[in-house]
């Protein structure tokens, strides 16, 4: 039995330890940019702002403390228009980045604590279908407005994508009891069983259980069952372009077509003439919204590229969002059909351009909407 005092003296013995968990500090000696860059710190899934400096001969510091524990951060360098960037897993320990302009952002050398040399591995392991995506990605925007071109194009990237899926599963399995896995297994939770969540929850320890990371896999385990098709909708709030809130229950009026998209997702991006032209065609009986997980400048680039005339929404909280959770997305693009009234008549998963053009959302829809 501990007494009162031998409670409150193992308290103070803890106390360092949870804080030093907390504090993060990290140096830069980075050659090749402009005095006086702007470097910011940034929530490597959300982007949203933690801390700021600027370069001096080539060294930058940036501390603090975070209140979530260890925590995947992007540290992002701006030289005029240009961003370059770097991923680190901060807190519990000092992180260096050394290296070069020209090194951004697979070559850049980052040390640390045992979690961040944990998530280097990781990373280099992933590097070449990192690369390879990015690539193919780049590829895709140069001939999208090209049906025949983009359509292969659109193939070959998403086949990359199952590529890091399968290598990203079998790596965090292997890794189970890290932050990094904790943080991966969030995308897929709609595909395990719930027995199976629990034995990977319990199966972390408990600093990782308590941080953000674990806290998801908790908040997954005690919102029910993914929806199906002829559930009631799961009622989000999310904000568009311009920062307006809306409620997915504000647009039951209608049938509804929601698209689950990323701009990182190349048949995503095929779909997007698609659903500017059903947006048009149907406007009087479909509502048509998307729902996008991406850091925020990321979805607002898409937006712009996508030339959206639909309402494309986020909630900032990329994939920690509720929404995501409680709809089952596993994978990108997933759509739903939500009939007036609010329940769903259909999901499907992906996005695949036929030799017209064109895809094939209309075939599923047309079997609710009447035609115009």
């Amino acid at each position: 039995m501990c007494s009162k005092w031998g409670l409150i003296f193992l308290l103070l013995l803890a106390s360092p330890a949870v804080l030093y968990a907390q504090r993060y500090s990290i140096s830069g000696k980075i050659a090749g940019f402009k005095n006086n860059s702007k470097v910011y710190l940034v929530d490597g899934e959300t982007d949203e702002p933690i801390n700021s400096t600027v370069l001096k001969e080539g060294i930058f510091y940036l501390k603090g403390n975070l209140k979530n524990g260890p925590m995947y951060l992007s540290v992002v360098i701006h030289e005029g228009k240009n961003e370059y960037a770097c991923e680190v897993f901060a807190g519990g320990g000092d992180v260096s980045i050394t290296g070069s302009k020209k090194d951004f952002p697979y070559n850049v050398n980052i040390d640390g604590p045992a979690e961040q040399r944990k998530f280097n591995a990781y990373q280099q392991l992933m590097k070449a279908i990192n690369k390879k995506s990015d690539s193919l990605k780049q590829v895709y925007l140069k001939v999208r407005n090209d049906s025949i071109a983009a359509r292969q194009a659109a193939i070959n990237y998403n086949k990359t994508g199952d590529e890091y899926q399968t290598n990203n599963k079998k790596l965090i399995n292997q890794n189970s009891n890290s932050y990094y896995a904790a943080m991966e297994f969030h995308n897929y939770l709609p595909e395990m069983g719930r027995d199976s969540i629990q034995r990977v929850y319990n199966g972390l320890s408990v600093p990782i259980q308590q941080s953000i990371y674990g806290k998801r896999i908790q908040t997954y385990l005690t919102m029910g069952d993914t929806l199906k098709v002829n559930d009631k909708i799961y009622d989000f709030e999310a904000y568009d372009a311009g920062g307006k809130n809306h409620f997915l229950s504000s647009y039951t009026d209608k049938y509804i077509l929601l698209d689950f998209s990323s701009v990182h997702c190349g048949p995503c991006i095929a779909a997007a003439d698609e659903l500017r032209l059903l947006s048009q065609k149907y406007k009087g009986s479909l509502h048509v919204i998307s729902f996008s997980p991406d850091k925020k400048a990321e979805w607002l680039q898409g937006i712009k590229n996508d030339k959206a005339t639909w309402i494309s929404l986020t909630d900032g909280q990329g994939d920690q969002s509720k929404a995501l959770l409680k709809y089952g997305v596993i994978t990108y693009p997933t759509f739903f059909i939500i009939a007036p009234g609010g329940l769903i008549a259909e999901k499907w998963l992906g996005y695949e351009k036929l030799k017209s053009g064109m895809g094939n959302l209309e075939k599923h829809l047309v079997r609710y909407l009447n035609k115009p």
